[in-house]
Order: C-alpha cells, then structure tokens, then sequence
C-alpha cells in the first residue's frame, strides 16, 4: 500500500511537471518567432521579449525542476514514473535554458544590435 502511495505520488508530480515545463517552453516559441522576423541590423530593446524567457525560466527553475527531482527520488522502482519523471526533468531544463539559446542564436544571426 506505502508502495503504491509513492508510486501515485511520483506519477502526478511528475506528470504536473511535464505539463508545465512543456507550456513553460512553448510559450516563449511564439515570442522569439516575432523577434526573428525583424529586418536585418535592427538595433532594439527586447525588454519585453527578455522578461518573458526569464518567467519562463524562472517557472522551470523554481516549480518544475524541483517536481521532477522529487518526483524521480520518489520513483525508484517503477519504470513509468522514473520515465515519467525524467522527460519531466528534461521539460525542465528546456524552459530554463532554450529561451535564452535562442535568443543569442537570432540575435547573433539575424545582427541584431539590442540596446540595455
């Protein structure tokens, strides 16, 4: 029974975290397409556009790392939670680190002059 509690609880921390990792990645994807679309040499302030990958990472950082690291330590058994638990993990690290990858990558390419 203690088993099975665990294994319930892993699965949903682990699944809620999936879910809000994914939307914490996808929803800086529109937002950096608006930014690539810009004519080329285009000196801007992207405050806005930098504020929102922040969130983003911050909500990856603060709600979905954690939940996908107690999720895993909950899940030593179980193959679907630990599976669960690692693109959890991985839905994670995304909305942390692509935002700003990205960011840098069209800013770098497309000569993008952003202003502080």
């Amino acid at each position: 029974m203690r088993e099975r509690r665990r294994v319930a609880i892993a699965l949903f921390l682990g699944r809620s975290g999936r879910g809000v990792g994914f939307l914490a990645t996808v929803v800086t994807l529109p937002f950096l397409y608006r930014f690539a679309r810009g004519p080329v040499g285009t000196s801007m302030r992207a405050m806005g556009l930098a504020a929102i990958l922040f969130l983003c990472a911050a909500l990856g950082l603060l709600i979905v790392l954690p939940m996908s690291l107690l999720s895993l330590k909950l899940a030593r058994r179980g193959h679907i939670p630990r599976r669960v638990a690692r693109t959890a993990l991985a839905f994670s690290l995304s909305a942390i680190f692509i935002g700003f990858v990205l960011f840098r990558k069209i800013g770098s390419v497309r000569h993008y002059v952003t202003e502080p």
